[in-house]
């Protein structure tokens, strides 16, 4: 019931029927880490995270807490957690295209790429990974593929120019900057 709440986006609800699960199972940790980690409770969901490194889901310990790092704007916290979530987790296109999206946001293009084709790779239907590889071919002037991709997804002429928008108003974060 907890993971079908969260599923839903009800991540208070998953949270609280976690509460009534008498464990301190790994799997309940991670799914209750990750709830208050949607639902913007960071300090708790950081908190669980670092007590799960040493566990069987350290992947998605580094994952979240990669993602908990960039949602505080501390890139270089976030790119480290990220890149040890991609090499503990090397088949897990979220963390792949997560990973890649940072690259992206600290313009390192051409990584960037490589992470948003492995995610894709691994879920040729993932959809963000494949929008996110778009802004990357269309943001280095590779149109041809990125009319390909944009032709597997048949997204909409709405949603080209909402891409390509996008793509147009981007300007890559400086992780030097204080």
């Amino acid at each position: 019931m907890a993971k079908q709440s969260f599923q839903q986006g009800q991540y208070y609800s998953s949270l609280a029927t976690l509460e009534k699960i008498d464990s301190y199972s790994v799997t309940k940790r991670a799914l209750q880490a990750s709830a208050y980690r949607k639902a913007g409770e960071l300090d708790d969901a950081k908190k669980i995270y670092l007590s799960l490194l040493d566990t069987c889901v350290k992947g998605n310990a580094q994952h979240g807490l990669g993602l908990i790092s960039a949602y505080q704007s501390d890139m270089k916290s976030a790119q480290t957690w990220l890149s040890k979530a991609a090499k503990s987790e090397p088949a897990n296109p979220n963390i792949r295209n997560d990973y890649g999206f940072l690259l992206l946001s600290i313009g390192e293009d051409k990584k960037a790429r490589g992470e948003f084709i492995t995610a894709l790779e691994l879920a040729p239907t993932n959809e963000t990974a494949a929008k996110n590889l778009w802004l990357v071919l269309f943001r280095n002037h590779e149109t041809k593929a990125a009319s390909s991709l944009n032709k597997r997804f048949s997204w909409s002429d709405a949603e080209t120019q909402k891409l390509t928008l996008a793509a147009t108003q981007f300007s890559p974060i400086d992780v030097d900057k204080p």
